[in-house]
């Protein structure tokens, strides 16, 4: 349900309330002080219709800060409800308007204020300029209230103003025993720890990180009867820390982006969950769906020195924009060994084969499901060079997986957006274990 903004109240009496509330309130970490009226970028009182769960969007920029250059990252907005701090958005898109979700949590019907002010101790100091906000409510009868009622409140490390950052999050619903368990997934902008960039591109086609970080499951009359956390190490753990409402308080533990429940930070994350992941489509189907994503991975890498010049003989990661993105579907015979696989494509103008793990055993897949592979491509090749693709599979020769489907299978324009289908295949062909080595498909 849509919330109607008012015209600007008069300032003073908002910050007075503000201030009586930080007076009050005792979090567990430092709160931010209240903005002074020439920080406010927006500010506005706003009409709740029914009681529920709230979103925020915000179309926002700033002017002179760049997540490609150092020092001038993103800046950073605090948001405040009725006099409270919320958390915070990092402005990643720079000086390019941008939708940021955040999620205010519960409410009650009646008017709330809302104060948006950048934050100059957490982001780079320029001016953010806010062109639009649209906030919506979600009562009990909304099918997505149970989803946005339980999502995860995030402390971020203290870098993730400039890397690391939250940019998408999504959940997956699963039914069993009559309840239902829903899965809270984040999509930040790399990874600063754990897997290789090499195999995250080769493995994976990406180098952000997509890590679940927290589960509920509820029973029939929507009930929270357990819940868990993704820990350091991929554990798998109860949550037993606070919430705020029926929302879980995280922190971000590990520089692979694992949680703690407890402990905060000066960054408080509120991702909007909203988006469900597709069926039949990999993770990084959801990156698909926002390209942008792919050049703030980009931005990043670069701005951190790590890219490199554009080299298919080497496994060095070079720009997103020179791979041949290969989506699959794996099936995994359950109690069996199976071989790993990777990927291939031949350029028919150049008499070469180029391949995803670089002849490394280690930057190979064996997962079942969808997934996604990567494989490093001269810079400036056509896509009508790529004349043959074949998926191999490498191991024991008692081990098989079943290859289920093939594609989308795509390169990034030069605006990081997925281009024409290249392939395409379902069927069922089994790889090793008495079958073919390789699955070929031609064009």
């Amino acid at each position: 349900m849509q919330w109607k903004a008012a015209r600007y109240r008069t300032l003073c009496a908002v910050l007075a309330i503000m201030l009586l509330a930080v007076g009050c309130a005792a979090p567990p970490v430092p709160t931010p002080q209240p903005p002074s009226a020439a920080d406010v970028a927006w500010l506005g009182t706003l009409q709740a219709l029914t009681a529920g769960e709230t979103t925020l969007a915000v179309t926002a920029e700033a002017p002179g800060t760049s997540w490609a250059e150092p020092g001038r990252e993103a800046a950073v907005l605090t948001v405040w409800l009725d006099g409270a701090y919320a958390g915070d958005i990092v402005l990643f898109m720079g000086a390019e308007p941008h939708d940021y979700g955040f999620a205010l949590g519960p409410v009650q019907a009646g008017p709330h204020t809302v104060l948006l002010a950048p934050a100059a101790d957490k982001g780079a100091i320029a001016p953010v300029r806010v062109s639009d906000v649209q906030l919506t409510t979600y009562g009990p009868q909304d099918a997505l209230y149970p989803v946005l009622r339980h999502s995860p409140l995030i402390y971020g490390r203290p870098a993730m103003n400039r890397s690391d950052t939250p940019l998408l999050a999504y959940h997956e619903r699963a039914e069993a025993g009559g309840g239902t368990t829903i899965s809270y997934t984040v999509i930040f902008s790399n990874e600063d720890g754990g897997t290789n960039p090499p195999a995250l591109m080769a493995r994976w086609g990406r180098v952000t990180d997509i890590e679940w970080v927290y589960s509920v499951t509820l029973d029939a009359a929507g009930n929270r009867v357990a819940d868990e956390i993704q820990a350091g190490g991929h554990r798998t753990v109860p949550f037993g820390g606070e919430r705020r409402g029926e929302h879980p308080l995280l922190r971000v533990a590990t520089e692979n982006n694992m949680v703690s429940d407890s402990g905060g930070s000066r960054l408080l994350f509120a991702p909007v969950f909203a988006e469900a992941l597709p069926a039949e489509c990999p993770r990084e189907a959801v990156m698909d769906s926002h390209p942008w994503s792919y050049r703030v991975m980009a931005e990043e890498r670069r701005r951190e020195g790590m890219e490199v010049p554009g080299n298919a003989a080497t496994p060095n990661v070079s720009d997103p924009r020179n791979y041949l993105y290969v989506t699959y579907k794996a099936r995994l015979d359950p109690g069996a060994c199976a071989p790993r696989l990777a990927a291939a494509v031949y350029d028919s103008a150049a008499g070469a084969w180029y391949t995803s793990d670089h002849d490394d055993p280690s930057m190979r897949v064996s997962l079942d499901g969808w997934r996604r592979m990567a494989i490093e491509l001269p810079p400036g090749i056509r896509a009508e060079q790529l004349a043959r693709l074949q998926l191999c599979a490498y191991g024991d020769s008692a081990c098989s997986v079943g290859i289920e489907a093939v594609g989308p299978v795509f390169l990034l324009d030069e605006a990081y957006r997925p281009g024409a289908l290249l392939w395409t295949w379902q069927g069922s062909q089994v790889l090793g274990a008495g079958g073919a080595s390789e699955l070929t498909l031609g064009r």
